[in-house]
């Protein structure tokens, strides 16, 4: 009896049904680094998705601090989270395509804490599977949702055969990996063909352990020479799902390349009764293998808003900057830094953060918004950005936020817990809404808080000049000599002893 033959006779017909469909390209449909979900209608059988979080964050007493995520095109929102420490602590958000925007600004005169959550997805996905408390905290106060999304296998290798050559009846052994390394529960599955060898009417398997395998056949006893290509196939794991994760489990991949075995005959006469036993354990059952939805492109931009989010980090001490892409200007960028309003130097195409802003032995993180140079404002749903030119930005919704970008630009705030970015230039900005905020970035900037109640007012790097009414706060530590004026009892002010203070001005 051939070696064809005899595999073909003991295959199982259900282990045979879970194979079908795991194709590498297949596996691969989604962008490297992604996910997937289970489509709600159920075809196609899942789609792409990707879940991002900030992880939770200090902030600062009197800062504001920002988070964006994206991923490629052809992605939109699915679900969000939040987290705050604080009801007091302004939190807005919006998305546009792939990319996702959020932002936190604490009033307080002590440090609070945020983070936030983000899943993007090519369609629509069972509703079960995405759990974020009616998106109003993450699940454990880092941004994280609790899902079911199902991490991509991206590569499968066979990588040593022990054993090939040798005579049929002994144990050859089948050697690879499985990428990405975290890979580390599941089986995979040696195939000859589109179909898997089986010993005693079970699957011969090796099972993952940081991302390696090895496969332990004993083969059978032949009466001639048989030389035939064999492949390994992952059929996926999601027995830990769900989880609280970025990812759970892992979706099918395979088969690999073809190798070459040669099983050279016996001289041990095959009894019709006779079994073989890989003298494995064949562990859980597997999995049923689905096909992914590709997304409509897996290239790093975002959408045809232009937006682009870099991140960048490093352990401190070390050189860390961005730059946006040739034909954009930076927006806004942020860090983890102590006082992100001073951290970062701006520069024409990106920035850099300044030495010192970050302690030695601590990882550093910035992250820059760029835009494709445009001739006019991008308006979302709360958010809104500007160009490389001067604008004219307002807020037009509660929590909403805009970013003037490097031009001149004249920014307002006209709806409660609005916030006003102004970016590098020299701007002016006007908080007119109790519990907006005014931060004036790097420029030598005018800020009028004519609100009055409690609002939040940063100088941010540059010589300002401010003038604060009702219950601001203000902060114009920036080693740089600023003009404060304040209008009422209800002012206190940040400063440094450069800083020019009114008479009215009291300290915080």
């Amino acid at each position: 009896m051939s070696l064809t033959k005899y595999l073909t006779a003991t295959i199982g017909v259900a282990a045979a049904f879970l194979f079908a469909g795991t194709s590498g390209a297949q596996a691969s449909g989604c962008p490297a680094d992604q996910s997937v979900v289970d489509y709600k209608s159920n075809n196609p059988p899942y789609q792409c998705a990707v879940h991002y979080w900030s992880s939770k964050e200090k902030l600062s007493p009197l800062e504001v601090w920002s988070w964006s995520s994206d991923t490629a095109v052809g992605y939109t929102h699915a679900a969000h989270c939040r987290y705050l420490s604080d009801d007091g602590i302004i939190w807005s958000w919006d998305t546009v395509g792939p990319s996702y925007f959020a932002m936190f600004s604490n009033p307080y005169t002590s440090t609070r804490h945020a983070a936030t959550g983000v899943i993007f997805t090519t369609g629509n996905y069972n509703s079960d599977q995405i759990k974020t408390k009616k998106h109003s905290k993450c699940e454990t106060g880092d941004g994280k949702i609790t899902n079911s999304i199902k991490r991509i296998t991206q590569k499968l290798t066979i990588d040593e055969v022990q054993g090939n050559g040798g005579s049929s009846g002994n144990t050859i052994y089948v050697k690879g990996s499985v990428s990405p390394s975290s890979s580390t529960s599941g089986y995979v599955v040696l195939m000859i063909g589109s179909e898997p060898v089986t010993v005693d009417g079970q699957p011969v398997v090796g099972p993952i352990k940081d991302g390696k395998y090895t496969i332990a056949w004993k083969t059978p006893v032949l009466h001639s020479d048989v030389t035939f290509p064999v492949t390994v196939a992952y059929p996926g794991d999601t027995s830990g799902c769900p989880a609280a994760a970025k990812t759970c489990g892992s979706t099918p991949a395979g088969p690999t390349s073809p190798v070459m075995i040669t099983l050279k005959k016996a001289f041990v006469p095959l009894s019709g009764g006779e079994t073989f036993s890989s003298g494995i354990e064949t562990g859980t059952p597997l999995v049923e293998s689905v096909v992914p939805a590709k997304p409509g492109a897996s290239v790093s931009a975002t959408s045809s808003s232009g937006l682009v989010v870099k991140e960048r980090s490093a352990r401190m001490p070390a050189r860390l900057g961005a730059r946006c892409p040739s034909g954009s200007v930076p927006i806004h960028a942020d860090s983890n830094a102590a006082r992100p309003s001073v951290a970062l130097n701006f520069g024409r195409r990106g920035v850099q953060l300044r030495e010192g802003a970050v302690a030695n032995g601590r990882k550093a993180k910035i992250q820059l918004v760029c835009r494709k140079n445009a001739s006019s404002p991008l308006s979302l749903k709360r958010f809104a950005f500007g160009t490389a030119r001067s604008d004219r930005l307002a807020t037009r919704r509660q929590d909403g936020v805009v970013f003037g970008g490097p031009g001149a630009d004249r920014l307002v705030v006209n709806d409660r817990r609005g916030v006003a970015q102004g970016g590098a230039g020299d701007d002016r900005l006007t908080v007119r809404a109790n519990g907006g905020v005014a931060a004036g970035g790097p420029g030598d900037d005018v800020i009028v808080s004519r609100a009055k109640g409690r609002t939040l007012v940063i100088g941010g790097l540059g010589q300002d000049r401010i003038v604060a009414s009702g219950k601001a706060r203000v902060n114009v530590r920036d080693g740089r000599r600023d003009h404060v004026e304040c209008r009422g009892a209800g002012v206190r002010v940040l400063a440094d002893r450069l800083d020019v203070l009114g008479r009215s001005c009291k300290p915080l």
